[in-house]
């Protein structure tokens, strides 16, 4: 027989991500490791910085700062690209991403599988009373709905009472009930 058995196994590693980084600079160790994407991220921004200070009228932006501001623009952005979280992704894809979102919100669009959805709206009316005046007489079932939408403002007004003040109103049902059992004393029963 063939003991040849193999089985494929499919495995995700995706998850290992082995950063570059740099312990020892011309032979002075480091106290702790920088990354290499750090460094040259660093590097990139401070020519960048550099050719807009030696530009003649875009240079006068920033010929003004002190040179220990000059060196910590490159060094903060850098750590802020490299140690601050960008979801794993290049700083121009996340920044394009954080912009396009920041657009997004302020013209109240949103993205659904990559069409444009406005986003849903709040509609209310609020305090509007309408007044209609009617030479008529009031029909009985007029009078009778109306007597009901009477009952229910009371009661919700008596709920209202019983929530927003608790004792109040048991201490009047307490009395309520302490009058009724008094007058029933005095009343013929059957």
């Amino acid at each position: 027989m063939n003991d040849n058995r193999r089985v494929p196994l499919y495995v995700i590693n995706n998850f290992l991500k082995f950063e570059r980084k740099l312990y020892q600079v011309f032979g002075l160790p480091l106290h702790r490791p920088i990354k290499l994407k750090a460094v040259l991220y660093a590097i990139v921004i401070g020519v960048v910085e550099l050719v807009i200070y030696f530009t003649p009228v875009i240079g006068s932006l920033i010929n003004w700062m002190p040179f220990g501001v000059l060196l910590a623009i490159p060094i903060g952005s850098a750590w802020l690209l490299a140690d601050v979280g960008t979801e794993d992704r290049l700083p121009v894809s996340y920044f394009k991403s954080f912009f396009s979102y920041q657009i997004r919100k302020l013209k109240g669009d949103g993205v659904f599988r990559g069409r444009i959805v406005q986003k849903e709206g709040k509609y209310q009316f609020a305090n509007y009373v309408t007044f209609h005046e009617v030479d008529d007489v009031l029909t009985k079932e007029e009078i009778k709905q109306y007597e009901n939408s009477l009952n229910e403002e009371r009661k919700a007004e008596r709920y209202f009472n019983r929530i927003t003040r608790p004792d109040e109103f048991f201490k009047r049902e307490q009395n309520k009930k302490k009058k009724r059992s008094i007058l029933s004393i005095f009343t013929r029963k059957g």
